[in-house]
């Protein structure tokens, strides 16, 4: 069931109950956070940002693939590479 309300009617709700200065901000903390964390769900990725996820996920995989060298394997590589 959709239920439409005011955003008045929800902060005539609010003072309707005795809250002290601390539950207020508590409540707007948590507002705020939620906010925030939307609007960051919501906005679109720059080109630049869309590329390090691709090359992320891409080394994920590899990961998941055994297709990775790990750190002493990669400086043995290159220590024989350029001596």
């Amino acid at each position: 069931m959709d239920v439409t309300i005011s955003l008045d009617s929800i902060l005539n709700f609010l003072h309707s109950f005795s809250l002290t200065a601390d539950n207020k901000k508590w409540i707007a903390d948590h507002l705020y956070e939620e906010a925030k964390a939307e609007e960051k769900d919501n906005r679109e990725l720059t080109p630049t940002e869309e590329k390090f996820i691709k090359r992320a996920m891409l080394g994920h995989q590899q990961i998941q693939e055994g297709k990775c060298k790990d750190s002493e394997e990669v400086f043995k590589m290159l220590e024989d590479r350029y001596k």
